[in-house]
């Protein structure tokens, strides 16, 4: 979605003969008054103001890497100096998870991991990647209402020639709070080792994620979602709406 990022005003006056233009005026440059929240997380969703690194959780020689997705919160600040509005977009907590699932049903070009949705700590969602086939499931994720994702890791199964690779066949995440230390998993995929836990800097949280994608081969080996990165945010960040 591409949307105009202001909005104008127009003076018209009559006089005389008829209505006579009198110019128009700017009065908000900015795109976000128009459609939902969640458009507009999604076309905000690169320019996130209190990043502070991203950590490859997982990566392979399969696919590609796609468009990094975060939970975000646009707003307003008043920058003194300027004596303006500033538009800053926080990265929030990203607080639980849906996964997209190929079952593992023996011969043929299993794809295993698939999808991925995150769970913002708002109340609302972001698709990361929706995937090739499966089903999904969830959300899983913190019970703990103050609870963060701040750790992920991934299962992948190495690359094998001559035979059918799947790539990620599972993914965790750790949760910040009282749930401190505890793994929320939906599925433990099928095959492959996991990934060491890569965690968030300091007090920071998950708050976006990029994937690493392997589309429809063809008559080709296809293996969907095969490595990911988290972002990880600072806080403070604005209060859940919850």
């Amino acid at each position: 979605m591409n949307q105009s990022r202001q909005v104008n005003l127009e003076g018209f006056v009559y006089w005389w003969t008829g209505w006579h233009n009198l110019g128009s005026v700017t009065v908000i440059d900015e795109r976000w008054l128009k459609g939902s929240l969640n458009a507009l997380k999604e076309e905000l969703s690169p320019d996130v103001d209190n990043v502070n690194s991203w950590l490859t959780v997982a990566d392979s020689t399969f696919g590609a890497w796609q468009k990094a997705y975060h939970c975000s919160s646009p707003q307003y600040d008043l920058d003194p100096a300027a004596q303006a509005g500033v538009r800053l977009n926080y990265g929030l907590p990203v607080t639980s998870h849906w996964i997209r699932m190929d079952p593992n049903m023996g011969s043929g070009d299993r794809t295993a991991l698939n999808g991925i949705r995150l769970g913002c700590n708002d109340g609302t969602d972001v698709m990361v990647e929706g995937g090739l086939l499966g089903t999904w499931s969830g959300p899983g994720g913190c019970t703990n209402p103050g609870g963060a994702f701040v750790a992920a890791r991934m299962r992948m199964e190495a690359r094998k020639t001559g035979a059918d690779n799947t790539a990620a066949n599972a993914i965790q995440f750790k949760c910040s709070g009282a749930d401190d230390g505890t793994a929320v998993s939906l599925s433990e995929g099928f095959a492959g080792d996991w990934t060491q836990w890569v965690s968030c800097p300091g007090a920071s949280f998950i708050c976006g994620l990029q994937v690493r994608f392997n589309g429809n081969q063809g008559s080709g080996d296809d293996t969907a979602l095969s490595g990911a990165k988290i972002a990880c945010c600072d806080a403070p960040a604005p209060a859940s709406r919850r």
